[in-house]
């Protein structure tokens, strides 16, 4: 309930923010016209950088689920400007999953690849990639991230590096656990680098009594 107050809050600011620096648009163009007819490049590139900015800061995430975007706006606007996020996809209209449940599996997902990249010997380019695909009877969730190096054979059994041991490490269990309640599954796999997490989750049937 938080989550669902703070992002509509979040929302709401942001389509404000976005539909005034859209009713200042063309004068910024003009600027820009004016400023390249008199070959101020430097001032060009300063204007270009802030109008980016006011971009960055507008944009949000849509999944067409509302406790999957307050969960995932969240997580972006928390991440450090160093890692790159990337999202695809959406949820159907029709969504058969409980919201508890969404916000179990998202959360320790984006958990779990939060934690990885905050670990030792992460290499290469920080990122995470989420991609949602969804139909009326089934819904798959890949989670990409880069990783610090692990054995192929034990990427169903990774450990916390937190050293609260006792408290944390539930992740995979708790998506494992949800996965099964909807007749699904979670695998994981790691290469080169990247960790990678595949969920899904199937539409219970309905029997009759």
């Amino acid at each position: 309930i938080e989550m669902e107050q703070a992002y509509y809050t979040q929302f709401k600011q942001k389509n404000n923010d976005l539909r005034a620096f859209r009713h200042d648009f063309n004068s910024h163009v003009f600027i820009l016209q004016n400023l390249a007819q008199n070959e101020q490049w430097e001032q060009i590139k300063t204007y270009l950088q802030k109008l980016c900015e006011i971009y960055i800061n507008n944009y949000y995430i849509s999944t067409g689920n509302l406790i999957a975007d307050a969960i995932i706006n969240n997580f972006y606007n928390s991440l450090d400007k160093n890692i790159l996020f990337k999202t695809s996809g959406c949820f159907s209209s029709e969504c058969f999953v409980e919201n508890f449940d969404i916000c179990t599996i998202l959360s320790n997902l984006i958990n779990n690849a939060s934690e990885a990249l905050s670990g030792k010997n992460v290499h290469g380019t920080k990122e995470i990639y989420i991609d949602i695909e969804s139909s009326v009877n089934r819904i798959s969730i890949l989670m990409k991230n880069t990783s610090a190096n692990y054995e192929e054979a034990k990427t169903d059994n990774i450990q916390t590096t937190k050293n609260d041991k006792k408290n944390h490490g539930f992740g995979l269990a708790n998506i494992r656990k949800t996965a099964r309640k909807y007749n699904g599954f979670i695998k994981t796999a790691y290469k080169n680098y990247m960790f990678y997490t595949y969920v899904v989750l199937n539409k219970p049937i309905k029997t009759d009594t």
